[in-house]
């Protein structure tokens, strides 16, 4: 089955937080082709379930609370949150495997000592 990756977007970039996004837009796993834009569905759990019935096994999102986080890794679904900035910009990224990268980190996430980066699996950029 091939992967499909979901990004939560709104004006043409990262919604700022996943748990009241109101849709997400499902690509194909080279990110070439949108497959679907669904309306989220209201409860955390419709969420996750959705998605995963969608095929999604890896979501791109900005601010993302830990039970939202736990559910959707629960349905095996690979979590990269935190992401800040234009869609295309992120769809570039993903395609070329450039995500995480803290060019694309939410405004606070980028100097937080280290931990949140690592909590949300940032990596330095390369050289």
């Amino acid at each position: 089955m091939e992967e499909h990756i979901a990004i939560t977007i709104s004006s043409g970039r990262i919604s700022p937080v996943f748990d009241v996004a109101c849709t997400a837009s499902v690509l194909s796993g080279d990110t070439s082709t949108v497959l679907a834009t669904i309306p989220l569905p209201p409860t955390l759990a419709e969420r996750a379930e959705l998605l995963a019935g969608q095929g999604v096994t890896r979501l791109v999102c900005g601010a993302i609370s830990r039970p939202a986080r736990c559910l959707l890794e629960g349905y095996g679904i690979r979590v990269i949150g935190f992401v800040a900035g234009e869609a295309d910009e992120i769809i570039a990224a993903i395609r070329d495997d450039r995500l995480p990268d803290v060019r694309f980190a939410m405004p606070g996430c980028r100097q937080c000592c280290g931990r949140g980066r690592r909590r949300h699996g940032w990596s330095n950029p390369a050289p």
